[in-house]
């Protein structure tokens, strides 16, 4: 698990220095098919809150979000399954993302985005 937590890491900082598309993609990818489902420490659901926060700095990289359905239903989940008094940290991690990836809606991507929002039953 350490491991996975210093790559992430890694990633987030490689990306933040010097951004681009195919490492981001890829990364993207690697989330999706080998961490999201493996991995629930609070610490690497964290980890990957904030790259998601950091993706949807830029119209470009939040698409590449978008084409990825489990990352938003991911962050949903969290935000719906996560009470303040147990892990705020996550709550807020959650809630930020969630509004950065709406500011990024367009025609084009918002369907899986409302339907999500349509299930979401988390109001407290």
């Amino acid at each position: 698990m350490n491991l996975v937590y210093s790559s992430l890491i890694l990633f987030y900082n490689i990306i933040l220095r010097k951004p681009q598309k195919e490492i981001i993609q890829k990364l993207v990818n690697l989330i999706t098919s080998n961490i999201m489902d493996r991995f629930t420490d609070i610490q690497i659901v964290n980890v990957i809150l904030e790259i998601t926060i950091l993706f949807t700095k830029d119209k470009e990289t939040s698409n590449l979000l978008f084409l990825q359905p489990k990352i938003l239903a991911f962050v949903f989940n969290k935000l719906n399954r996560v009470s303040m008094e147990t892990n705020s940290e996550t709550m807020k991690l959650a809630s930020l993302a969630l509004s950065r990836l709406a500011s990024r809606l367009d025609e084009k991507n918002s369907d899986f985005f409302v339907a999500e929002l349509q299930r979401f039953d988390n109001f407290d």
